[in-house]
């Protein structure tokens, strides 16, 4: 069986990851120490197949590598998931989507440099937007206008300084949604209430894709050969916000009232959340860093050459996806 560690393992993709490949993969998740039990309770949960061996947890950080090397020491791959999506501190991300990759990759290579595959984690967002009406492709140039997007595109520089030494593959996926995500979670919230709320553009073009599609990218990706390879990962569906509110519509049985802050209005409305992190030091996916993002009319990317490398296409489409999301949050008390 297998050896996968998971870093990472108790945000979004992790947890998805832990529970799609429990019962095939001997697994390690690697925590920071104040999840760990979070990450323990959400193991001991799952269901457990015969032949399943428990999932190990190893809880340590990124600056003290002891209990990092000895999660990867004997792994066949490792899949990081490490990221940061919230607030206002540049230094935030950067710690997460940038640091956190250059530390790992040392410890492999000093204690696992046969290591089969490294899979890092990144996003879209180290691209930045797409160009007018054309969606991105892997051959285009970068150019992150987010803390976010430039903090990845960080993490991605320290990784090429060790294709040469590891088999290292990058993924870029668009938006996810699914089980555990909370970047979406207000938009849900307020779709159950019969609300929708738009910032700046409304017609901007955007792919999403659950979370189930990306896992299983992510698995096929674990038999890419060489180092250094770049893959966006999406659907193949181009989307705008009236997709998803008819999909909401639709769902709830209700027409959606739109609230939609334009201009200086959505300026005010981000840097509210500035102010209630400077207060409280409680960090949201909302925050100005995230302005110029919302302000791009194209995020629009190509999977392509990722579905002609490994013959993947992605399975769920939105308004399946959107309902099944819909349940989940009832069943958690979400919303």
């Amino acid at each position: 069986m297998k050896k996968i560690v998971i870093t990472g393992a108790d945000g979004f993709v992790g947890l998805n990851l832990t529970q799609t490949w429990a019962s095939r993969f001997a697994l390690t998740g690697f925590v920071l120490p104040h999840r760990k039990s979070f990450y323990e309770d959400f193991c001991k949960a799952l269901p457990q197949a015969e032949t399943q061996i428990p999932v190990k947890i190893l809880a340590g950080t990124f600056a003290e590598t002891s209990a990092l090397k000895e999660a990867v020491k004997d792994a066949d791959y490792v899949i990081h998931c490490v990221g940061n999506m919230l607030g206002r501190k540049y230094e935030k991300y950067y710690a997460a989507n940038a640091r956190s990759v250059f530390q790992l990759l040392e410890a492999i290579q000093e204690t696992n440099p046969n290591i089969q595959r490294v899979i890092l984690m990144s996003s879209q967002a180290a691209m930045g937007p797409a160009s007018p009406n054309s969606p991105q492709t892997e051959s285009d140039p970068t150019n992150p206008i987010s803390f976010y997007g430039r903090s990845k595109l960080e993490g991605e520089l320290f990784a090429e300084s060790f294709f040469k030494k590891l088999p290292v593959t990058i993924l870029r996926p668009c938006s996810i949604y699914g089980p555990w995500d909370r970047s979406f979670l207000r938009m849900f919230q307020y779709a159950s209430r019969g609300q929708f709320g738009i910032l700046y553009n409304r017609e901007t073009q955007f792919n999403i894709i659950h979370v189930r599609d990306l896992v299983r990218a992510i698995e096929v990706a674990l038999q890419d050969e060489g180092s250094g390879h770049r893959f966006l990962i999406a659907d193949s569906q181009p989307h705008i916000w009236n997709d998803l509110i008819q999909i909401f519509s639709e769902i709830h049985h209700r027409p959606m009232k739109i609230v939609h802050l334009d201009s200086w209005l959505a300026d005010l409305y981000l840097r509210y959340f500035d102010f209630q992190e400077l207060l409280t030091g409680k960090s949201d996916i909302l925050s100005s860093a995230k302005a110029e993002e919302l302000k791009e009319k194209n995020w629009l990317c190509s999977a392509e050459k990722f579905s002609k490398t490994f013959s993947w296409l992605p399975q769920i489409p939105l308004k399946q996806g959107f309902t099944e999301q819909v349940e989940w949050c009832k069943t958690m008390g979400w919303t």
